[in-house]
C-alpha cells in the first residue's frame, strides 16, 4: 500500500484512494477525454439518464462535475497537506475509473507524485487548478451552457471542505495548510488574474456554512436544494 493510499482511513475512509502506475487491465477513460467536447457530452448525458433519471443537460453537467471534482480534489489536498507532495494531475497524466453510470469513482495516476518544491500556493496547486480543473471546466461549460463560475464553485466547495477536514489531521503540515487557505482567501492570483477558487463558501449569520452559488441540483425532479444552497438558505431566513 502506498503512502497516499494509507491516508484513506479515518477522515477519508468514506472516499476511494487513487490507483497509480501502469494502466490496469480494466478499461479506463483517458484524462484527455475530458477536454473532448463530444466524449464528455456523451458521458454527462449517460450520467444524467442513468444516475439522475434526467435529461436536463445543465443539471447533469453540474452534478457530474461534483462527483469528478471530489475524486480529484480530495487526493490533491491529502497529498499536499499530509505528505507535502504534488500529484500528477494534468489530463495527460490521469485516467478515470468510471461507474456504470459514467460517474468518476476515482483517479488513476501516472505515479505517486513528487516532493513539493515550492511554497507559492498557486504554483503548488497549479497541476490541480491550471492543468486539470481549468480545461475540464472549459469543456463542461461549452457543452452545457452553464456559466464556468458554477463549475468553479463546485470545485471550490470541495477544496474548502477537504481543506477544513484535513487541517485537523495530526499529520497536517501547518505551512501546507496555510497554502491551501491562501487559495481560498486571495481574490487575485499573483499575476493579477482572478482566483476562481476564492471564497466558494461563506458563513451565514447563523454560523452555518453555505455555498456562494447554487449547483443546479434543484433542476432534477427527484432532487431538491442542497442544505447549504444559497437559495435554500435565503428562503429559510
Amino acid at each position: 500500500m502506498s503512502a497516499l493510499q494509507r491516508l484513506y482511513q479515518d477522515a477519508l475512509s468514506a472516499f476511494i484512494a487513487p490507483s497509480y502506475g501502469p494502466l490496469p487491465a480494466e478499461p479506463l477513460l483517458p484524462g484527455e477525454a475530458l477536454s473532448d467536447a463530444s466524449q464528455l457530452r456523451q458521458h454527462v448525458l449517460h450520467f444524467g439518464a442513468a444516475d439522475l433519471k434526467s435529461d436536463d443537460l445543465k443539471a447533469s453537467a453540474s452534478l457530474w462535475s461534483r462527483w469528478h471534482f471530489s475524486a480529484v480534489v480530495a487526493p490533491a489536498l491529502a497529498a499536499h497537506l499530509l505528505l507535502s507532495r504534488q500529484l500528477p494531475l494534468a489530463l495527460n497524466q490521469v485516467a478515470l475509473h468510471l461507474s456504470d453510470n459514467s460517474r468518476t469513482e476515482r483517479l488513476h495516476l501516472a505515479h505517486e507524485g513528487n516532493a513539493q518544491q515550492t511554497s507559492d500556493p498557486f504554483s503548488a496547486f497549479s497541476p490541480l487548478i491550471d492543468a486539470h480543473l481549468a480545461p475540464v471546466i472549459e469543456t463542461l461549460a461549452a457543452i452545457s451552457g452553464v456559466a464556468p463560475r458554477v463549475f468553479w464553485s463546485n470545485a471550490g466547495t470541495y477544496f474548502d471542505y477537504f481543506t477544513h477536514l484535513l487541517s485537523a489531521h495530526p499529520s497536517a503540515e501547518p505551512q501546507r495548510v496555510n497554502e491551501a487557505h491562501t487559495i481560498l482567501t486571495k481574490r487575485l492570483r499573483p499575476d493579477g488574474q482572478l482566483n476562481h477558487l476564492y471564497q466558494p463558501v461563506n458563513e451565514g449569520v447563523d454560523g452555518k456554512r453555505q455555498r456562494r452559488l447554487c449547483c443546479l441540483c434543484y433542476r432534477v425532479p427527484t432532487l431538491s436544494y442542497c442544505d447549504n444552497c444559497p437559495i435554500a438558505c435565503k428562503r429559510r431566513s
